[in-house]
């Protein structure tokens, strides 16, 4: 499929992202990309995110920086809370991602208090740069299209609240110094700065405010949206807790959701054709006039289905899908041993212990951070914590919340079979 097809320039970066990035199609030219969403997790939206990110490779050699939202902004109480409820967030998303075809050594994960914290240490003009920005923001900045409104299953009329307007000015920032907050992570600085469609007005509306006032360059990155999905199952005026179809869901829960929401059928057979059916070899589950769950390949049958067999059978496709990338995500959390078998893992796998230093790092991980790993080797620090970084992605190594390393994995195992046929 073109690229074209998922992604949505800014109006201002239109003939930015036709010109220069779609126009010639070079396969080593590298690109930085940076995503952010308030709403990662295991369930269908943001896997869908990551779905349409995968189609940038296309472009070039994409090298993926992922900002994974852990913190929970209160409205009422006008407080940040972390979200400790997202702790395996990092590892699942390169889960993911590595899924749809992407390299892992190539993705990069971060959480959003992460760069928060760089945002306002690193630069000393960084806090009076975003109070500056909150005070350009209006109720106009704030107005929720109806659009989006009906796409996201929200009343109509109602502004975006604080907590999804304000992190969208921190990727603002965050985006344009990146490089200067993880140097030892990217080469260069972010090329595309990536959005869900449903940020993408409030980002239109305060971003030519911030470059007239001087708040941000209007050089890099070149801002694009994915394009417009529904997503329901996370209002709680409907349902008390979030129920958006998701990985550890069973049928009967998916299939409740879509009628919680009343999802409206236009709805369900956007993301069965768009989402779904290219990720199920083309096939879906189909619920027939004899109750009997089949394998359809023609579209119009699930167009012709009255609503409540239509819901079950999005239900049961559902959880095909998810069943496909769960086995991927349980591969990764596997903690006793890395199996390779396949060609690309097996290179990557080679270039981490082609260097004597990765052996070194790996005996120090035993609750030593990169500081002190550094110090105790004397080595730079952006060495070792390229290394780390690497180890880490290929679920090697972790680190706690103090970022204290330890080794993952007790055996490295060779599918040679497998190897032999990838």
């Amino acid at each position: 499929m073109d690229v074209k097809e998922f992604f949505i320039p800014l109006d201002r970066h239109k003939l930015w992202w036709e010109k220069t990035f779609l126009s010639k199609l070079q396969p080593n030219r590298k690109i930085n990309v940076y995503f952010s969403s308030n709403a990662s997790g295991s369930h269908y939206f943001f896997i869908s995110q990551l779905w349409f990110l995968s189609k940038l490779k296309n472009l070039g050699d994409i090298y993926y920086y992922i900002i994974i939202n852990n913190q929970i902004f209160d409205d009422t109480k006008n407080i940040l809370n972390k979200d400790e409820n997202k702790s395996n967030k990092l590892s699942e998303t390169i889960a993911i991602l590595s899924y749809f075809g992407i390299d892992s050594n190539k993705i990069h994960c971060y959480y959003s208090s992460d760069c928060i914290n760089k945002l306002f240490s690193t630069n000393s003009n960084m806090p009076f740069l975003f109070s500056k920005s909150l005070r350009l923001g209006s109720t106009k900045s704030l107005a929720m299209p109806k659009i989006n409104s009906e796409y996201e299953y929200l009343e109509s009329g109602q502004n975006y609240q604080l907590s999804y307007y304000i992190p969208k000015i921190m990727d603002l920032f965050i985006s344009q110094s990146f490089h200067k907050f993880f140097p030892e992570d990217i080469d260069g600085s972010i090329d595309l700065f990536v959005s869900s469609w449903f940020g993408m007005p409030i980002l239109s509306k305060i971003y030519s405010d911030f470059v007239e006032k001087g708040l941000v360059l209007d050089l890099k990155p070149l801002i694009i949206s994915t394009k417009k999905l529904p997503f329901f199952g996370h209002n709680k005026k409907y349902y008390p807790v979030h129920i958006a179809p998701s990985i550890d869901m069973t049928i009967e829960d998916i299939y409740e959701s879509i009628l919680i929401y009343h999802v409206k059928e236009n709805h369900m057979e956007q993301i069965l054709k768009d989402i779904l059916i290219p990720n199920l070899d083309h096939k879906y589950k189909l619920l027939d006039k004899n109750n009997k769950i089949v394998e359809s390949t023609k579209f119009s049958d699930f167009k012709k289905l009255p609503y409540e067999r239509k819901a079950l059978s999005l239900a049961y496709s559902f959880f095909e899908f998810f069943k496909k990338i769960n086995y991927k995500i349980e591969n990764k959390k596997k903690n006793n041993y890395l199996l390779i078998d396949q060609k690309e893992d097996f290179e990557m796998l080679k270039g981490f212990f082609r260097s004597p230093l990765t052996f070194l790092i790996l005996k120090e991980c035993d609750g030593k951070t990169i500081s002190e790993i550094s110090k105790k080797l004397n080595k730079h620090q952006p060495n070792v914590s390229k290394i780390v970084s690497n180890l880490k992605s290929a679920g090697i190594i972790f680190s706690d919340k103090k970022g204290k390393l330890f080794v993952q994995l007790e055996t490295i195992k060779i599918d040679l079979f497998k190897l032999l046929n990838s």
